[in-house]
């Protein structure tokens, strides 16, 4: 059977807590003006006499290699460098069954060595680096009820293709009374949500005055004042619906909205595009504008989704 390994190094001043599985073992590399205290806790079956032997603290003050565990039962051991020890510890991990990467990543070891990470419940902000950690997490705040992503090694991509990231099923700001353009629905984006090739799907239902006068509906990237992806101009209407795709273009600072047009279709308007830095949070919004001050615009749902290849 394969091992797994990890190494990184312990500043003077730190400490880390090692969850040893069984069938997992740490070396540490002390050089010799360290200064180190090493508690080692093998578990044990309460009154069976199964498992390791009782805790025990060691020090290290002298240039040495030494190797804690594999513990039947598995065990922790705590390794705290002291804030005066001369320099940093160098660690290595070795796992057979369970394993831990330096980031604190845990997944199986199979048994040719590769690594199957455990399903771990993330934010978007702690989520791995995709080569730290392949097989499936849940991400708790993208989407609704969160969104299912896997790793393959290099990069993240959402379980099923997509996810709804916002819902809006009761009406909204109602715009009337102004000329100007008006803010009817906003949504932060996170930084990175994208990738380089992700898309967000934007639909949006609304109510307006049917008259001549002219209505216009406005997605943009980067709050009220940023750039324009859609913007579609209807009279003689009472409804509509109106769909905007934003898709990244190999590029996570490069955009291409939607034509002008409700819904994607064959028009003789440009394609809008746009060149926001989405590896950073950004402002989804949403508005109108009236010509006529007597009439209205009502935002009566959205909704948000999430396409990442």
């Amino acid at each position: 059977m394969a091992l797994s390994t990890s190494t990184s190094t312990l500043a003077a001043g730190a400490s880390r807590t090692f969850n040893l599985s069984p069938g997992s073992a740490l070396t540490l590399v002390a050089p010799p003006n360290v200064r180190a205290t090493v508690t080692e806790t093998p578990n044990t079956v309460s009154a069976s006499g199964v498992g390791g032997n009782a805790s025990r603290v060691h020090n290290l003050q002298l240039g040495q290699t030494v190797t804690y565990g594999p513990y039947p039962m598995g065990g922790t051991v705590v390794v705290a460098n002291a804030s005066d020890s001369g320099t940093a510890i160098t660690w290595v991990r070795s796992d057979a069954l369970v394993a831990e990467s330096a980031s604190g990543v845990v997944s199986l070891v199979s048994g040719d060595g590769n690594l199957y990470a455990l399903a771990q419940t993330f934010t978007w902000a702690t989520l791995p680096a995709a080569a730290d950690y392949i097989g499936p997490a849940h991400v708790s705040d993208v989407g609704v009820h969160g969104s299912l992503w896997r790793s393959d090694g290099s990069t993240w991509g959402i379980v099923g293709g997509s996810a709804v990231l916002a819902v809006n099923n009761v009406a909204g700001t109602t715009l009337t009374g102004t000329a100007s353009e008006t803010e009817l629905y906003s949504l932060t984006i996170k930084g990175g949500l994208l990738g380089l090739n992700g898309a967000l799907e934007v639909i949006g239902k609304y109510t307006m005055t049917n008259s001549g006068n002219i209505k216009t509906f406005r997605t943009r990237m980067g709050g009220l004042a940023g750039t324009v992806v859609n913007d579609p101009q209807f009279t003689t209407s009472a409804t509509i619906h109106m769909t905007t795709r934003i898709e990244n273009r190999n590029s996570q600072s490069s955009q291409i909205g939607s034509n002008g047009t409700a819904n994607i279709t064959s028009s003789t308007n440009s394609w809008r595009t746009a060149s926001v830095n989405t590896s950073s949070d950004w402002s989804l919004s949403l508005s109108g504008q009236l010509a006529s001050t007597g009439e209205s615009i009502t935002l009566e749902q959205v909704r948000v989704v999430l396409v990442r290849p």
